[in-house]
């Protein structure tokens, strides 16, 4: 069931009106099915866009972050699973990453250097602001480069108790390394394919305890995962909801 409240589209409307100038991506922005457009600004300026699921006020909420935004964007996410999400009573933003979709700034700062971490933290605001209470980050292929970035550099958000890296690189440590996302203990689902697994495979060393794996399929990078198994979509839902409480 999706569950919408009026404040919700009033502060949809206040954050559209933040979005000015050349980063005016509200002005041909659109939702996807079932969801509401929501546009938001970062703390250095750029304009981005995502699709809406409000859950219930203190219900958990989820940030999705796609793949590379060089060649893709926020449809990367199967509606179904982001409908799935959004039926538990959870709060889900899925947003174009800077560069991408309808979304300003430039595609490569959302993974090279901090600002792809300002992504994350725009919507954490806006969630939070809804009445979102505890936070999971859902991330595919270099989006797992911004999740890290964020989770290391917001250690203070207790609000944060869950992250899901789907098909980690040496790109995920493009800022943060794994060394120092250890440190912070969070629980965190590994997904991959087995063909990509070495890199996912080489973190087991560096479980704190809340860490746990699963290669739900033999191929499919990131989200391209989704058409290579059935049950990925279940475990991961099932996952980030426990680690909301749910």
């Amino acid at each position: 069931m999706l569950h919408r409240r009026p404040a919700a589209l009033a502060l949809l409307a206040l954050m559209t009106a933040a979005c000015r100038g050349d980063d005016d991506c509200a002005k041909d922005a659109s939702a996807a099915a079932g969801a509401t457009l929501a546009t938001l600004e970062t703390r250095d300026g750029v304009c981005l866009s995502g699709d809406l699921w409000t859950g219930a006020k203190g219900a958990g909420g989820v940030v999705l972050l796609h793949m590379n935004p060089e060649a893709n964007d926020r449809s990367n996410w199967p509606v179904p699973f982001l409908q799935g999400l959004a039926d538990r009573g959870l709060y889900v933003l899925s947003i174009d990453r800077r560069g991408t979709g309808q979304s300003g700034g430039v595609a490569t700062d959302a993974f090279d250097g901090d600002k792809g971490r300002y992504d994350v933290e725009a919507a954490v605001d806006a969630l939070s602001d809804e009445g979102m209470g505890k936070l999971a980050i859902i991330s595919a292929s270099n989006g797992t480069t911004s999740a890290v970035d964020y989770a290391a550099w917001s250690a203070r958000d207790a609000a944060l108790t869950g992250v899901v890296l789907m098909t980690g690189g040496t790109y995920t440590e493009n800022q943060t390394s794994m060394d120092d996302y250890a440190a912070e203990a969070l629980p965190t689902l590994f997904v991959v394919a087995t063909d990509e697994a070495e890199w996912t495979d080489a973190q087991l060393s560096r479980d704190p305890g809340s860490w746990a794996w699963v290669e739900p399929a033999a191929t499919g990078h990131g989200t391209h995962i989704f058409a290579e198994s059935g049950d990925v979509q279940g475990i991961v839902t099932d996952w980030v909801d426990g680690a909301l409480g749910g």
